[in-house]
């Protein structure tokens, strides 16, 4: 009798064990994120997931793996990575996501300017000096002839 209830114990924690893990893998969306490089498929670490309009997010680990927690109130995913467009993607019922970025985005070039000003002076050198350069001369009136 006694080892009879030991089963029905064993097998009900068993049951209830199984049913616990069934319920923490639907509160959660699990997947990759990876991109195609030179035809092969690479796993892309530290990827942002995260849910558009909130700040609850994740970053991918070196696999290309995260897992987030499912949202009551948000149903759609930003998966974005420097140098590739940002993906938004509707989760739905779907617990098991694998994105895949094929086109690398790209930036066009940048112009770097600087413009010094006309008139310095230096808090490092202990006598205090001004420079002034030409342009500023040219705003004295006595200077612009």
């Amino acid at each position: 009798m006694q080892f009879f209830t030991r089963q029905v114990i064993v097998a009900s924690w068993l049951l209830l064990a199984a049913g616990s893990l069934v319920a923490q893998s639907e509160l959660y969306i699990t997947g990759t994120v990876s991109a195609i490089e030179q035809g092969e498929r690479v796993p892309l670490n530290s990827a942002s997931v995260r849910w558009l309009g909130l700040d609850i997010g994740v970053y991918t680990d070196e696999s290309g793996a995260f897992r987030i927690r499912k949202s009551p109130t948000a149903s759609q995913l930003i998966v974005s990575y420097a140098g590739y467009a940002s993906d938004t993607i509707e989760v739905g019922d779907r617990t098991n996501l694998n994105v895949v970025f094929t086109e690398t985005m790209t930036l066009d070039g940048v112009d770097i300017t600087r413009r010094n000003q006309s008139t310095r002076i230096s808090f490092i050198d202990p006598l205090k000096t001004e420079n002034i350069d030409e342009r500023e001369l040219l705003k004295a009136a006595c200077c612009n002839l």
